[in-house]
């Protein structure tokens, strides 16, 4: 621990970690605490617990189950009773991508925080991972659902996902000639997105995505033939409503402006 006072507060510095590799430096530094036989999870709940009064309140009722479930899975306790809804657990949060991360971090984590609040209401029900399990793709899609109406989940995932790029738009936007387009990153398999977005936009002429490696699909409504653009843009080709390129000069980025700039050159070049 240390206490730095400069400013008037008392600043106390606490590693917790629970990988065997950092059992060197804990033996060296009061500050690194290390357990190996319970996951960062519990480590970190545990923590907070014993060293803030008022954190319980904060806690949705069940949370301990919870944590006992995400710890059970983490270090693969078999015989655990938590075990088997920890690993539903850990499919329903790592497989939740309908909500892209790098275009939309705070609404991914949103989305992640509310499966997560939604799945503790499981915990103690009988066969608790199989009702779970088969009750994530409609949690899923209720999340998504902008009114009553019914819809497949993709439709509704559309829908959703239709809105928010509609509230970037204008930050979204590449140019090319006098066509305007709207440019996403690593959505992949565009399809049914583009065109619902495209439809619900009607000053917009075509939906571009690039994903990590430089690779862009293309998709318009008639009003640009997108495979002529693509076998301009780097030998690509396709439909004149759907179509493909790459890059091999893209440096995959976690910023969006940087992806946009990268994307408008190409479009000027051509």
């Amino acid at each position: 621990m240390t206490k730095q006072n400069s400013l008037g507060f008392n600043i106390k510095l606490q590693l917790l970690d629970h990988h065997i590799t950092g059992l060197k430096c804990s033996k060296q530094f009061s500050w690194y605490m290390l357990d190996e036989k319970a996951s960062a999870t519990k480590i970190t709940y545990d923590y907070f617990k014993q060293n803030f009064t008022d954190f319980s309140t904060f806690c949705e009722v069940g949370f301990d189950d919870y944590v006992k479930a995400v710890n059970a899975v983490d270090i693969w306790l078999q015989d655990d009773k938590y075990f088997e809804f920890g690993k539903v657990l850990l499919t329903m949060i790592s497989k939740s991508f309908e909500i892209n991360d790098l275009m939309f971090d705070i609404q991914n984590r949103n989305y992640k925080f509310y499966l997560i609040e939604k799945s503790i209401l499981f915990i103690d029900k009988k066969e608790n991972n199989i009702k779970l399990d088969e009750e994530v793709y409609f949690l899923k899609k209720d999340y998504m659902k902008q009114d009553e109406k019914n819809d497949t989940f993709e439709n509704t995932r559309a829908t959703y996902i239709t809105n928010m790029l509609t509230d970037d738009k204008d930050k979204l936007t590449v140019k090319y000639i006098n066509y305007k387009g709207i440019l996403t990153y690593n959505m992949g398999n565009i399809s049914i997105l583009a065109n619902r977005f495209l439809t619900a936009n009607a000053d917009v002429d075509f939906f571009m995505d690039i994903n990590r490696k430089g690779r862009v699909s293309l998709r318009s409504n008639d009003k640009l033939d997108v495979a002529s653009l693509a076998s301009l843009l780097s030998d690509g080709g396709g439909h004149k409503n759907a179509a493909g390129a790459s890059f091999n000069d893209f440096r995959e980025t976690s910023f969006y402006e940087d992806i946009n700039s990268f994307v408008q050159n190409k479009l000027d070049a051509v």
